[in-house]
Parts: C-alpha cells; sequence; structure tokens
C-alpha cells in the first residue's frame, strides 16, 4: 500500500518536469514577449500545480528553477535576453512566492472562506511585487532598460493569470 502512495506523486513529478523540459528546451522563440506569452501560462500552471499537489517542497523546488535553467541552457538573446539574466535570481524568488503562497493559502481554504480566486491573486501578487521590486533594484543599480517594465511587471500579471487559470481546470479535472 505504501508504494502505490509514494508512485503517484513521482510520477505526477516526472510528467511535469516532462512538460517543462519540453515547454523550455523545445518550444521557446527568439522573439522574448511572443515566447513569454506561450511558455509563461504553462510554466504558472506547472508552479501552481506543484503547489497544491506535491507535498514535497523539494519537488515544488525543482518546478521553481526548472524553467530559467532551461533558458540559461539555450541561451540569452539580444539586449533584453542580457538584462533577462540578471533577473533570474528575482525570478526565482517570485516564483517561489508564487509556489510558497499558493501552498498556504490552498491549505488555508478549507478551514476559511477564501477561494481559489482569492488564493491565486493573492499568491500572483506576491510573485509579480518580487520580480517587479527586483527589475526596480536593477533599474536603479545598472541601467536596465525601462523597455523591459511591461515584461517585468504586466506581463508577469497576464501569464500567471493564465496559468492560473489552466490550473483551476487541470486541478478540477483530477478533483484536488
Amino acid at each position: 500500500m505504501q508504494r502505490k502512495a509514494i508512485a503517484v506523486p513521482i510520477a505526477e513529478f516526472a510528467v511535469v518536469m516532462a512538460v517543462l523540459l519540453v515547454v523550455g528546451l523545445a518550444l521557446p522563440i527568439r522573439h522574448i514577449t511572443l515566447n513569454q506569452f506561450l511558455v509563461g501560462p504553462i510554466v504558472n500552471c506547472a508552479l501552481i500545480y506543484a503547489a497544491v499537489r506535491f507535498k514535497n517542497i523539494f519537488a515544488a523546488g525543482a518546478i521553481i528553477f526548472t524553467p530559467s535553467v532551461c533558458a540559461m541552457t539555450l541561451g540569452f538573446v539580444g539586449v533584453s535576453g542580457l538584462f533577462a539574466m540578471y533577473m533570474i535570481p528575482f525570478i526565482w524568488a517570485g516564483n517561489m512566492a508564487l509556489v510558497l503562497g499558493f501552498r498556504y493559502l490552498y491549505a488555508q481554504r478549507r478551514h476559511t472562506t477564501i477561494n481559489y480566486a482569492t488564493t491565486a491573486t493573492l499568491a500572483i501578487a506576491a510573485k509579480v511585487l518580487v520580480i517587479f521590486a527586483g527589475f526596480q533594484i536593477l533599474h536603479a543599480a545598472v541601467h536596465m532598460p525601462a523597455m523591459l517594465v511591461m515584461t517585468f511587471g504586466i506581463y508577469q500579471v497576464v501569464t500567471a493569470t493564465i496559468g492560473a487559470a489552466m490550473a483551476y481546470v487541470l486541478l478540477k479535472f483530477i478533483r484536488v
């Protein structure tokens, strides 16, 4: 009986990692904005799925780091890609804020009136605040181009919201 309890999360983890690796290594295109809107929602969906389904925080941690590692593996393109490299620690921290915020609030929903939409809104806000604060710090410190304000601001809100909607459907489908 114990083996089945372990096998399901390992299989789920393997599927999520495989999706992230395919999306991270095979799907990316060279245009950073288009790439963000193709890959971003899938990554955010995987992050939220991991927050809800994976009891082991280390499994969720692997999901947090995988997309950026894929981006580093493929290399960065152009000026915006070079500056995106500096944002990686803030992106990791933002993804961690999303996962930990979602994990905590989703667990609380049974004991409070917090619903999925509120959980998603608060966790996404935490992610975006961390990433955008990082952008502002780097913008002031190393003169990161102001043209990237959309990439690390509103685009994060949009892709995380789409990812949360995708995760909601996925979680309802598997009845969590």
